[in-house]
């Protein structure tokens, strides 16, 4: 299994798979709730996006996976 590199705290563009041409950032959210906020948005200044969220880290590599993500941090 190939390991996907997610940074955090870090603006990177998706290149493949779901949302490809967006933009994305993980916030880890830890101090509120525990997991990790995944904001997507078609512009880089983040002005219209939305987000998801997972409880740790084990579903967010998974979140990648079946997203098929391959991004440009």
């Amino acid at each position: 299994m190939q390991c996907v590199m997610i940074k955090i705290d870090t603006i990177g563009k998706i290149v493949t798979g779901e949302d490809a041409g967006c933009w994305l950032r993980i916030e880890d959210d830890a101090r509120n709730t525990g997991g990790y906020l995944i904001h997507i948005s078609r512009d880089p200044d983040f002005i219209d996006s939305h987000d998801c969220w997972v409880k740790d880290k084990s579903d967010l590599d998974r979140f990648f996976k079946e997203c098929a993500w391959k991004v440009e941090w």
